[in-house]
């Protein structure tokens, strides 16, 4: 069974036809550094654009909006400006004419990227243009289509010209054989709806990179369909601005993370839309902390998600907008995970919601923006959400064989379909056709069997199926051919289905001789993983050991290996071999692949690049199991910092112990280590504190009057001194050199004490006629100055002028005690007098 898918296209104009033949035997594809398959040199590493057709035209105006690129009126004439340019590494180059300040970078993957158009102005366009012929090999098992995908970052100046003048680029990806368009873009410079950032010099507009993600819906694409890919870029019209475009990886699958969102194409406003995101990884290598962030689409607000088991993810509040952001974790090689955001429409919604905002990121790895989705916003239309699959369980089928087809009808509502048709007008290689319906969910099938191709009715409410067996026989013949069978549901008169991307489904086989190829899981391995085959036929899920399918001889057929999340894929042997997931075969005879996974293992790896000590880790570590590393300073010095991936996790140890828990990805774990408090110092970058005071490494500032960091039997602790003067170089205690100097008493870290009023400073004194009054100290630190008092008509007593006298020796010269105890004056010659000693004369 083959299923059939459908090619984007991108517009930049080359031409080329690649051969799909590859030599019989296995063949690995690589996915790492460059674009998977389809497109020759698609990832530019050549370092020149063989393989690419150049076209050079010039802008005269286009007609807005451009049904085709009849309608951008190309002229003859311009100039060849489109290059492969190189860069190490990845995402470290400024593009042409912007400024260091923009935040793209080329080449997104390997070393080149292409130009196209590189500052393109007088009206010059360039374009680059590409066929190629799809193989079994470009089939995404994820979802058994084709898919064309590549990165683009378009770089234009914007004059602020009318849109039909405007710098813009152009990406068109048609199917060369069926002759129908599978993918088209226009934007011209600072259009609505597209994420433009503005570089520093203001005059240019750009995008981060953007993937293209045109996914075969069954029947766009067959195996061995020509598709189409061409990219152009143009200066505007009028002559003086220019405008480029930068590509990469054109391929079945980008060299790594990638992202698409899928929603309805037209949805009632008012009502409830849901999102789904497919995120995957067609890299060689898994992709850490693999993270999705989501605004919620314009003119809608949060309701829900729904996301895979890991995820860690936070949300807007129910009833508001913002972004979803999750993280996934881990993400194996050419593994695929699904989410989905329920959002809900305004009641006054018009016009188109548009989601093309969304980015992927891991680490190492910028982020990348999804493809542009959009709805049409209606009013009062009642939906039915119909699809249909189909499959044979196998790829290739012997003239005359019997094959039986599984059809499948579904409704995702929200209304019930009644009479929607299914038709599967039968192809000629298919004769002697009889089929059966069933319905249940309460559904209901218009005929029970019949004859032939179907041509019948279901009637299915919401969330009910119809199942057909449709058995047939392959016509007699010889030789090779295909078969290819194409089913069709729609809905009747009054309900509309709002996503018809889902109502055609194919499968094909070759016709011919046929081989068995037969995968199986190696038993020695202790991981689990699925196995599917392109073309479709083979499914070998976790619990699965081994299973067969048969294919055509001569024909690609690609097998891909996905370990389960926390398993790795090891190995190929028998038909395959090597270690890349994916292998190619051409059996001309049967063929045993058998493939080997095992446990995930990650490396915890520990280092001190600044020596003094030691740090171990537990290594390696199964997928979710922890790691305890164990920290172990040498004398004299402690931990400064810890750090694990970069991260600063110092605040997670706990007693020199560190353990990582639920091991996801590879960690560095790096350990400082610093002098310890207490230790000897010249400078704060000796210490794990970061602070060297008094001489040692300190667990404080401790810049207070009266802290100190070396007290003995406290050395490195910051403690109040409780006596004595400040250590080092802190300022002294004030003093007049008298007991009321101050010192450090302990009453207080950032001043010291003084004594205050109760502490004599100066004993009271009399002495020579001059009397002095004892001091308490200020509590500042000095002794006030005394205020003398001059002894008359006393004399000095023993501390003070005496107040009384008992003889005239207690009075000052010229008095006389009067026998009161008072001293008075000596009286003068001719004055009464009662004896000598009143006399001045004696």
């Amino acid at each position: 069974m083959r299923k059939v898918a459908a090619i984007t296209g991108v517009l930049f104009a080359a031409c080329t036809q690649r051969n799909p033949e590859i030599p019989g035997g296995s063949i690995d594809r690589p996915r790492g550094g460059s674009p998977i398959a389809l497109y020759s040199n698609g990832g530019f590493e050549s370092g020149n654009l063989s393989s690419w057709t150049v076209t050079t035209n010039l802008n005269p105006g286009i007609t807005y909006p451009p049904a085709g690129v009849s309608d951008l009126n190309l002229q003859p004439g311009g100039t060849a400006r489109s290059y492969a340019r190189n860069g190490t590494p990845v995402e470290s180059q400024i593009p042409a004419g912007m400024t260091a300040t923009s935040t793209l970078r080329y080449p997104k993957y390997g070393t080149y990227s292409a130009v196209i158009n590189e500052q393109g102005a007088t009206q010059n366009v360039n374009s680059i243009t590409q066929q190629m012929a799809t193989t079994a090999a470009d089939v995404d098992p994820s979802d058994n289509l084709i898919h064309v995908r590549f990165v683009v970052a378009p770089v234009l100046q914007n004059p602020g010209h009318t849109n039909t003048q405007q710098p813009y680029y152009y990406i068109l990806v048609t199917n060369v054989t069926q002759g129908t368009t599978l993918f088209a873009r226009f934007n011209y410079v600072n259009e609505n709806g597209v994420p433009w950032q503005s570089d520093s010099s203001g005059t240019i507009l750009y995008t981060g990179w953007q993937v293209v993600d045109v996914p075969g819906t069954a029947g766009s694409i067959a195996i061995g369909d020509t598709v189409q890919v061409r990219v152009i870029a143009a200066g505007c019209s009028l002559g003086g601005h220019w405008g480029e475009a930068y590509v990469d990886a054109f391929g079945a699958f980008l060299p790594g993370l990638s992202i698409a969102a899928h929603a309805p194409q037209q949805a009632n406003a008012g009502s409830n839309m849901t999102t789904s995101y497919v995120v995957s990884n067609s890299g060689n290598s898994a992709g850490t902390n693999v993270t999705v962030v989501a605004p919620t689409p314009s003119q809608t607000t949060f309701v829900s998600l729904s996301t895979p088991p890991g995820a860690s993810c936070t949300t807007p509040a129910v009833g508001a907008s913002g972004n979803v952001s999750c993280n996934f974790g881990t993400m194996n090689p050419s593994s695929t995970l699904t989410f989905s955001m329920v959002t809900a429409i305004a009641a006054g919604a018009t016009g188109t919601i548009a989601n093309g905002s969304y980015t992927v990121s891991s680490t190492g790895s910028s982020a990348l923006l999804g493809p542009l989705v959009t709805t049409t916003v209606t009013t009062s239309v009642t939906y039915a959400n119909l699809s249909v699959s189909m499959g044979d369980g196998t790829a290739g089928v012997a003239w005359g064989q019997a094959v039986q087809y599984t059809i499948t009808v579904s409704n995702a509502g929200p209304a019930t379909a009644t009479n929607a048709t299914v038709i599967d007008t039968l192809p000629a290689q298919l004769t002697g056709a009889t089929w059966t319906c069933s319905a249940s969910g309460g559904g209901a099938c218009g005929a029970a069997s019949g004859s032939s191709g179907i041509n019948s009715t279901v009637t299915l409410p919401s969330g009910a199926s119809a199942t057909y067996l449709l058995s047939a026989n392959i016509v007699s013949g010889s030789g090779t051919s295909r078969v290819t069978n194409v089913v069709n549901v729609a809905t009747a008169g009054g309900t509309t289905d709002p996503d018809t991307t889902n109502n055609r489904a194919a499968d094909t086989d070759d016709i011919g001789t046929v081989v068995t190829v037969t995968v199986q899981k190696d038993a020695t391995g202790n991981g689990q993983g699925t196995v599917v085959s392109g073309p479709t036929a083979i499914n070998c899920g976790p619990s699965c050991t081994s299973a067969s399918a048969q294919f055509g001889t001569g024909n690609l057929v690609t097998l891909t290996a996905t370990a389960a999340p926390g398993d790795s894929f090891a190995s190929w042997s028998g038909a395959c071999s090597g270690t890349s997931t994916t292998c190619n075969l051409n059996p001309a005879a049967n063929v045993t692949a058998t493939a080997r996974f095992v446990l995930q293992s990650f490396t915890i790896s520990a280092s001190t690049p600044g020596g003094n000590g030691n740090v171990s880790c537990n290594s390696p570590v199964l997928h979710n199991q922890s790691s305890t590393c164990t920290i172990a300073p040498a004398g004299a010095y402690r931990l400064s910092q810890l750090t694990d991936n970069g991260s600063d996790v110092t605040g997670a140890v706990l007693s020199n112990s560190y353990t990582i828990s639920s091991v996801a990805a590879d960690h560095s774990v790096v350990a400082s280590f610093l002098k310890d408090y207490g230790t000897s110092c010249g400078g704060a970058g000796e210490c794990a504190s970061g602070i060297c005071v008094d001489g040692v490494c300190c667990n404080a500032a401790c810049g207070g009057q009266c802290q100190a960091c070396d007290i003995p039997g406290s050395s490195g602790t910051c403690t109040t001194l409780t006596s004595g003067a400040p250590h080092g170089s802190r300022a002294a205690c004030t003093s007049d050199g008298s007991v009321c100097g101050g010192s450090c008493d302990g009453t207080s870290a950032a001043a010291c004490g003084f004594p205050g009023t109760s502490t004599q400073c100066r004993a009271a004194s009399c002495s020579a006629g001059t009397a002095t009054p004892s001091g308490s100290c200020n509590g500042t630190g000095t002794c006030p100055s005394a205020a003398t008092t001059q002894c008359t008509p006393y004399v000095c007593g023993a501390t003070a002028c005496k107040t009384s006298c008992a003889a005239d020796g207690d009075c000052v010269t010229g008095d006389y005690c009067d026998g009161t105890g008072a001293c008075v004056s000596k009286k003068a010659d001719g004055l009464a007098c009662g004896a000598s000693n009143q006399c001045v004369n004696g």
